[in-house]
C-alpha cells in the first residue's frame, strides 16, 4: 500500500463520474497528492448527489461507470504511483423510495427476511401495539386525507409477480403470503388457484423460499390476456372512487373491511402481511414523543392516523373509514349479524 502522504477528496455523482477523475490524475499527481479520497461509490438513490443513501453495496454505482469506470481509474492511478481511498459507509444504507432491494424484503417479510439483521431495527417494542412491528412514518397527512385523496395506489409487478402499495415515489410491499386476499376478488379461476397456493404459504416453513414458486406460477398465469384483464380490473376496483361498487361482491361489507382511496373498499388483510404502520409525523410525534430519541422503525401494524385513539369517518366517501383499532370504531363498522360483529370486533382488537 502506497504510504498516504496528501489526499484530494473527490465528490462523486452523474455529474462527476469515475471517468471524470482519471482525467485529474495528472494533475493532482504534479501538485504531490499521493491517494485520492474518493466519496461512497456503492449503488445509491438514481440521482444522488452525494452517495450516502445506498441502495445496493455489492455493486459500484452505474451512474458513477460501473465496476469497469473504477478498474479503469485505479490502473491510471497506480500508473502514477497514486492510490485510492474509499468511503464505504456501511452504516448507511437508504429506506424509502422502492430502490433498495434488501428494504423492500425486509417491508414484505418483516423479521422473516434474511436481509433483517442487516438494518438496525428493534422488533421487540416495550409498547405490545408495536411488538413485532415496523413503524414508516411516510405519511404527508392524517390517514384518513391520504385515503380521501387516493394517495395509496395499489399495484402490480409484472416483473416480479408481486403486489404493493404505492405513495407518491415510496413503495410499500405486500407480503406474499397475504395475495390470496387480492386474487380472490379476480373473475378468473386460475386466478383463484393462485390465490389457494398464496394461502398455503401461511402454513409453511419454507415460506420465504417457496415463495418464488408460487411467483413463477403466478406470472405463467399472468401470461395469459384474459387473466391480465382480470387482476385489472380488481386494481381499478380497489381504486374505484365508487364506494358503492362492491357492496354485492363483499358480503358484510363495512364490518370486514375500511376504506380504499377514493371511498373504494379495501379488505383488511390486503395490507395484512404488510400491515405497515403509516402515520403522519407530526401527529406521532404527539403521541410517542418516547419513541424519537430511539427513532427506531417497527413492523406491521395497520394503516393509520397516528395520535388518534377514537373513529374517524369520512362520510363524504360514503364509508366509515377506519383511523385507529379502539373499541369505539366497531360500533360504526358492524351493521351484519352478531355472530359477525363479534368476530370481527375480536380481530381488530387484537390487532
Amino acid at each position: 500500500m502506497n504510504e498516504i502522504l496528501a489526499t484530494v477528496r473527490l465528490q462523486f455523482h452523474r455529474g462527476f463520474t469515475l471517468t471524470d477523475a482519471e482525467h485529474w490524475v495528472d494533475y493532482y499527481a504534479n501538485l504531490g497528492i499521493s491517494h485520492f479520497y474518493a466519496s461512497p461509490l456503492q449503488a445509491s438513490r438514481a440521482g444522488s448527489p452525494h452517495g450516502y443513501d445506498g441502495i445496493d453495496p455489492t455493486r459500484i454505482d452505474p451512474e458513477l461507470g460501473g465496476e469497469a469506470a473504477l478498474e479503469r481509474l485505479v490502473s491510471r492511478l497506480r500508473s502514477r504511483g497514486m492510490g485510492l481511498i474509499l468511503d464505504i459507509v456501511p452504516n448507511h444504507l437508504a429506506v424509502g423510495g422502492s430502490q433498495n432491494r434488501w428494504w423492500q424484503d425486509v417491508l414484505a417479510w418483516g423479521n422473516d427476511s434474511p436481509y433483517a439483521e442487516f438494518f438496525d431495527i428493534d422488533w421487540h417494542s416495550d409498547d405490545p401495539q408495536l411488538t413485532g412491528k415496523l413503524l414508516v412514518p411516510f405519511l404527508g397527512d392524517a390517514y384518513a386525507e391520504i385515503l380521501q385523496s387516493g394517495e395509496l395506489v395499489l399495484g402490480y409487478d409484472a416483473d416480479t409477480a408481486g403486489f404493493h402499495v404505492d405513495y407518491h415515489e415510496h413503495r410499500f410491499p405486500i407480503d406474499p403470503r397475504h395475495y390470496g386476499d387480492i386474487l380472490r376478488f379476480a373473475d378468473h379461476n386460475a386466478l383463484h388457484e393462485q390465490a389457494a397456493f398464496f394461502d398455503a404459504l401461511q402454513q409453511r416453513e419454507d415460506a420465504y423460499t417457496a415463495a418464488g414458486d408460487a411467483r413463477y406460477q403466478l406470472r405463467k398465469v399472468m401470461e395469459s390476456p384474459a387473466a391480465r384483464q382480470s387482476l385489472d380490473a380488481v386494481i381499478a376496483l380497489f381504486g374505484s372512487a365508487n364506494p358503492t361498487v362492491l357492496l354485492d361482491f363483499i358480503p358484510c361489507l363495512s364490518a370486514s373491511i375500511t376504506a380504499w382511496p377514493g371511498g373504494a373498499p379495501l379488505p383488511m388483510k390486503l395490507i395484512g402481511g404488510v400491515f405497515l404502520m403509516l402515520p403522519n409525523w407530526v401527529g406521532y410525534v404527539s403521541k410517542f414523543r418516547r419513541f424519537l430519541k430511539l427513532f427506531t422503525p417497527y413492523r406491521y401494524g395497520w394503516l393509520k392516523k397516528a395520535g388518534s385513539m377514537g373513529c374517524e369517518s369520512t362520510m363524504s366517501m360514503g364509508l366509515p373509514t377506519l383511523a385507529a383499532t379502539a373499541c369505539s370504531c366497531v360500533s360504526a363498522l358492524m351493521p351484519c349479524r352478531k355472530s359477525d360483529q363479534q368476530r370481527h370486533r375480536a380481530m381488530l382488537l387484537s390487532m
